[in-house]
Order: structure tokens, then sequence, then C-alpha cells
């Protein structure tokens, strides 16, 4: 998106506003598809962000949606996506959440033997059998695998039933009248190594065709997410050779058992990049030696931007100036200094970034880039009374407030 894009979008809605390409977002899918050859399902991950816009914009683009709550089941559903296309997966559903899946038909991943005791009481309420309900094993791997920088998978976490623990598992949801379609296993997020996700997809295999002999399992193998998305000036993920390496292994096992299919599942891989956070500077203050800038919004707007609760450097930041007729960079020329960069919050937490090095005064707007997951759906709701920020993709136009 151009700066002039985004000056239009600041003047028309005003700020604190997220803006998304969702043009770049599809052509990331797309990407996704290609780099592995057609041999996946490509399936969104809704919790990297699910405002309208992206899920419509991306709902042509991929074969399912991946949800973690009753609201973003109804999100997918408003946005197209439809019955088992649609996955609930979360290692807390109440009766009632499993209730509003069943009634869409959607596919539920089953963490534990009790869950699945009560989807099945939740099928017998609706007068439905167990056995056509769809539905996937989510498994947690014995092994760890380290370039996952946020695991989930070979560690102690309530996400899945432990791979030790499926030989007994696996017969009691047999017992339970369920007849599970294949397995799913998120090993973690934020894998920017080939090798590393190579291995976890090896793995997945090995552990599914296991399943396969011994318990009857389908293979329906989904690989849960995981691609990263590296911070600024760190290597990225080399999708293309990853994909085709993925794909020789995907192809092998096929060759071996023609019923197979796989899915991947990507969230912020589809979308960090291309969503764009535009703060309004307030304030430019001196106390005690250090430079503040005040913006109109932070925590509330985007809370894994900041300080305490982001992992690595901050993302990427510019400067549109209000006095300027082209816009420039905020890293380059003599005018800039060390600032420090807080929301307007009444507590320290509200802190971006420190010793920032750039030029910015009062009515010029903040550019905070790579804005596009985790950001206004996953940030501080309500604090103080403030309003929920305003989000925009480059045509159209979705809002919160």
């Amino acid at each position: 998106m151009t700066d002039q894009q985004l000056l239009s979008l600041v003047e028309q809605h005003g700020t604190p506003l997220f803006v998304y390409d969702t043009d770049a977002m599809v052509a990331r899918a797309e990407a996704v598809y290609a780099a592995f050859l057609g041999e996946v399902e490509v399936h969104y991950a809704t919790k990297a962000n699910a405002a309208p816009e992206v899920l419509r914009a991306l709902q042509p683009h991929v074969a399912g949606a991946d949800v973690t709550s009753v609201g973003a089941l109804r999100g997918a559903l408003e946005a197209g996506f439809v019955g088992a296309a649609v996955q609930y997966t979360s290692p807390g559903k109440s009766p009632e959440d499993l209730e509003a899946a069943l009634k869409q038909c959607a596919t539920v991943v089953l963490g534990c033997v009790d869950e699945a005791a009560d989807l099945v009481a939740a099928a017998t309420r609706l007068g439905l059998a167990s056995a056509d309900i769809p539905t996937l094993v989510r498994v947690n791997p014995l092994e760890r695998i380290h370039a996952f920088r946020s695991p989930t998978g070979g560690v102690p976490s309530p996400f899945g039933i432990p791979e030790e623990e499926l030989d007994e598992a696996l017969p009691r949801l047999s017992a339970l009248g369920l007849v599970p379609r294949g397995l799913h296993v998120h090993r973690g997020s934020q894998c920017t190594s080939a090798t590393a996700f190579s291995r976890h997809v090896d793995a997945t295999l090995t552990l599914a065709e296991r399943l396969h002999v011994e318990h009857g399992l389908p293979l329906h193998i989904n690989l849960g997410g995981g691609l990263g998305v590296a911070p600024s000036g760190s290597k990225e993920l080399p999708l293309e050779s990853l994909g085709r390496r993925c794909a020789r292994s995907l192809r092998a096992f096929r060759a071996a058992h023609p019923s197979a299919t796989f899915a991947i599942e990507p969230g912020r891989y589809l979308v960090a990049e291309f969503g764009t956070l535009a703060l309004r500077v307030l304030r430019r203050r001196t106390a005690r030696g250090t430079t503040f800038l005040v913006l109109d919004a932070g925590i509330d707007a985007f809370l894994f931007a900041s300080e305490r609760m982001r992992h690595g450097p901050p993302p990427p930041m510019r400067v549109l100036h209000s006095d300027a007729t082209e816009t420039t960079a905020s890293t380059a020329g003599s005018e800039a200094t060390r600032v420090t960069i807080v929301g307007p919050a009444c507590t320290g937490e509200d802190t971006l970034v420190r010793d920032a090095e750039l030029s910015a005064s009062p009515g010029d707007v903040l550019l905070v880039e790579h804005a596009g997951a985790y950001a206004a759906g996953a940030s501080v709701r309500g604090f103080l009374g403030r309003d929920p920020v305003r989000e925009v993709p480059l045509t159209g136009a979705i809002s919160r407030s």
C-alpha cells in the first residue's frame, strides 16, 4: 500500500486506524498453495485476524477456517465458510460451544477424552448420531522442535492428547461411538526454519501411519500452523524451498496410502506483514532527560507491539509528517532524535518502544507496520473507557467503533 493511500484513509476515518492490504493477504495464501505444489489444503487460522473484511477476502482462496470460539465461528460463517470446512479448535469448549459447532456441522478438534464425552452428550441432546460428527484428534507430540519459538507440542500443555496416551485414548473415543476423520498436530508457532518444519511434517506422517495401521485412524492429516514471520532484520522463512521439501514427503506418503489428504492452517503468516496501524502524535514532551511521544492509542490497539508483550525487536515504524507535501521515512535525516513512544493509557505498560530514533511532532502520523496479526482483535478492549480501534481494508470499510 502506498503512503498516499494511507493518508487518504486517515483523512477519511481518522486515527487510530488499522489498514489491511487484503489483496496481499490473498496473494500470500496463493503463494502457500503454490509452494506446496498443491499437496495441501490451506486453511486460515482466524485467531490471527478475524476482521470481517479479512475473512471475506480470504474465504474464496482457502479451503477452510480454524476458529476457537462461538464468536469466531459466527464470523467465519458470516464470511462464507460452511460446514466441516470450519474447524473448531480450543482446549476449553463448553457444552454450549459444542452444541453451536454441532448445529453448524463444523469439524470439532478433540483435545482430550473428557471433551469427546461432552461432545457425544451434546450430540445426544440434539438428536445427532455420534458416528456422523466430523472430528479430528489433536495430538501433543512427544518431540519438541525448538525452532517453533512458541511451542504447544512436545511440552506440557492443554493442547491435545499426549502422544504416549493415544493407544489408550483412541479406543475410548471408539467406545463413545465417535469415528474421527484424522489427526491434527500443531507443534507450535513462529517457525522460520525449513529444516525444522520439514522435520515436523515427516514426524507427523510417521505418527499418522502408525495410528492408521494400529487403530484404523483415517489419513486426513492436518499439519497445523506455525509458518513463521521473521522479526525485522532476521532471515525470512524460505517458503518455496520449504514447500518443495514437504511436497516430496507428502507425495511419497500418498503413493503408499492413496486415501491420504493433507491440510495446513497458517494464520499470522498470511496476514501479519500486510497491516499498518496509523496513530496520531498528540504530544511531544521531555521529562528528566527523556523525550516522549504520546500517541492516541497504544496497548488498546496493538497490545503485542508493546515492549512488555512482544518477543524480539519492535515492528517497523515510520512517520508521515503533517506539514510535508511528500511523506518521509522516520529513521532518516538530521532531525531524528531518541524518543520513547507511549500510548495514552494511565499506565507505564503502555509503552511501545524506548530510544527510537525518529523525527516526529504533534499532528504527525506514526505508522506501525507488520500490524496485520494479533493486533486489534488481541488487544485491551474498553480499558479506561477507550473506544475500539477502527479497521479498514484498502477498498470498502469495516468499523469496530
